[in-house]
């Protein structure tokens, strides 16, 4: 026997294989919908880091870069200072 012959399906069997294949598509359909109702950047955050222009992009990136240079030196900045204070305190 050849797999054409194999292949023989009772009514009730295409049937419901049609109702699969249909339900299939109804749901890639609606996702696709979503999908491009959403735009090209569904479930990413709205950030100008992924902006088109260019100068939006590297402002923003700038921005971040000063934020953490910020961060890190903030805390420097209070140590020294705390530092100078108690050096000078122990020279008079």
């Amino acid at each position: 026997m050849t797999n054409k012959e194999e292949e023989v399906l009772t009514n009730d069997e295409l049937t419901d294989r049609l109702e699969k294949s249909n339900a299939k598509i109804i749901n890639l359909h609606r996702r696709l919908t979503r999908l491009e109702k959403g735009g090209a950047h569904t479930g990413l955050p709205n950030t100008m880091i992924l902006s088109p222009s260019f100068l939006k992009r590297a402002f923003a990136i700038y921005g971040h870069v000063l934020v953490v240079g910020l961060i890190i030196m903030i805390p420097m900045w209070i140590l020294m200072l705390i530092l100078t204070f108690f050096m000078s305190a122990l020279m008079y």
